[in-house]
């Protein structure tokens, strides 16, 4: 009852707009119990949502050095003024108190005190956010590696998982045991990167599991509980799977498993590692099934600056196309070869945001050339870079 009372008072505070203690958020101060702005402090905010909108990259900002609150807590000793981080800034960017309003939970409080930033300013902010959270769409994949105990390679060899940090950037490899320990030979293919091969897994083998197979379970977790053993080879992982998580109609692409192995079947995926826009990715040699198609995270963006851009010079907000890019700092052509992505066909926008676009549609090639306004000719260039890419499929299967 006690505790009931505390969140009820809490709650109701917040909806009168008080500050129930805490360090204040950058760009205000705290006057009896009220945020009020911080005229100097203000200024900066604006200039973050501002540049943020100018470089269109959380890491970009970052490296800019943007500095936390400088405040002095309770005990009198100076706190904050340190640089922030990309999530500090991210949440910066995404916190509701600078337009006026108070969070709490999952209700919002309008006009509990003087906004910062103005409402244009805060939306295309959010719209920006919204293209960078768009790569976390897909399964989410733990840090320890969930296939480390069915993991092995050619050779028989155990592949725990281990960790690398580079640059500030955070790395997980799959990594045959005697490469660790320098006792015995590693298989054909000793190392992988985590993600990938646990993204790989999951586009292959999601698809053909029974939907009744762990249905509230993340995509990753239904593919591991299913598995028995992953060996990997140079050029193929054979799997052991149970034959009753995997849907009759898929069943036809497995084999029998070797002997000792009741109620498992194996499938054999053939693969090859490549890179892809700077990655190494798997890409599978074989036609089916057909791997699930990846968000491209370039082309989405370009997309809703696109749509962003188009609605400016519909508002009058700038008379020109050379006007938008010198308010944009891009160059004018950049610009103009953006812009028709603004009158895409709502299909082939959703295509687009689902991932669902032919492996060659990307931003490069769907602005290689004049995009036509009309979207039935709009489809047809789409379905000719997916005849071309298939095409590219099949002679390159020939020439194997």
């Amino acid at each position: 009852m006690t505790g009931e009372r505390i969140r009820d008072k809490i709650a109701a505070s917040k909806a009168k707009g008080l500050r129930m203690g805490g360090r204040p958020p950058l760009g205000y101060d705290i006057l009896e119990g009220r945020l009020v702005v911080n005229v100097e402090e203000a200024a900066r905010v604006r200039c973050i949502f501002k540049r943020y909108l100018e470089l269109g990259s959380l890491s970009a900002l970052q490296r800019e050095g943007v500095e936390s609150k400088l405040w002095t807590n309770k005990a009198g000793e100076p706190a904050g003024g340190g640089r922030m981080s990309t999530g500090a800034i991210t949440y910066l960017l995404s916190n509701p108190v600078y337009r006026g309003v108070n969070r709490h939970k999952d209700k919002t409080y309008e006009g509990a005190h003087p906004a910062i930033v103005d409402e244009e300013t805060w939306n295309e902010a959010q719209a920006l956010l919204a293209v960078r959270r768009a790569k976390h769409d897909g399964p989410t994949f733990s840090r320890r590696g969930k296939l480390a105990h069915i993991l092995f390679d050619d050779q028989g060899n155990a592949m725990p998982v281990v960790h690398n940090r580079r640059r500030g950037k955070f790395y997980r490899y799959y990594l045959s045991r005697p490469k660790i320990t320098g006792i015995g030979g590693p298989g054909s293919l000793p190392r992988i990167s985590a993600g990938v091969l646990e993204q790989f897994l999951v586009e292959r083998l999601a698809p053909m599991l029974s939907p009744g197979h762990a249905p509230d379970a993340e995509a990753i977790d239904r593919v591991v509980s299913a598995l028995s053993r992953i060996t990997l080879g140079e050029d193929q992982i054979v799997l052991q799977i149970s034959e009753t998580a995997v849907s009759p109609g898929a069943l036809k692409a497995f084999q029998d498993a070797p002997d000792g192995g009741a109620g498992l079947r194996t499938l054999r995926l053939a693969f090859r590692m490549r890179r892809r826009q700077g990655a190494v990715i798997i890409e599978p040699t074989d036609a089916a099934p057909t791997p699930a198609a990846k968000l491209d995270r370039a082309l989405i963006r370009a997309v809703v600056l696109a749509r962003m851009w188009a609605e400016r010079l519909e508002r009058g907000e700038v008379e020109t196309i050379k006007a938008l890019a010198r308010a944009e700092g891009l160059c004018n052509h950049y610009t103009t070869r953006l812009l028709p992505l603004a009158y895409l066909a709502p299909d082939i926008v959703a295509q687009i945001l689902e991932g669902r676009q032919p492996r060659a549609v990307s931003l490069g090639t769907l602005t290689s050339a004049p995009l036509p306004a009309d979207w039935e000719a709009q489809r047809r260039r789409l379905q000719q870079l997916g005849n071309i890419t298939a095409s590219n499929r099949c002679s390159e299967r020939k020439l194997r």
